[in-house]
């Protein structure tokens, strides 16, 4: 069993996410995995849902609606008896 902790960054975020990574395997992380805005683009999601990017009234990064890909993305790479976090 493995204990994954996985979140979502960007540059703007590098500080924070390289105390995410830093930190994780403190915390009991076997593992810390970083899903970025540039992974996000390269797997079609924004270009399938660009309406979310082009909206005049603009709320985090597609309306946040990337989380649940995110978090759906990190389970299927686990393996039997794996536990996933999300922050």
């Amino acid at each position: 069993m493995r204990k994954i902790y996985a979140t979502f960054s960007g540059r703007a975020y590098d500080e924070t996410t390289s105390i995410i990574v830093d930190r994780g395997p403190k915390w009991g992380a076997d593992e810390v995995w970083v899903f970025d805005d540039r992974w996000l683009i390269d797997t079609g999601f924004v270009a399938a849902n660009h309406w979310l990017w082009e909206h005049e009234l603009k709320f985090g990064f597609g309306y946040c609606a990337w989380k649940a890909f995110v978090v759906i993305s990190a389970m299927e790479r686990l393996q039997d008896g794996d536990v996933v976090l999300y922050t």
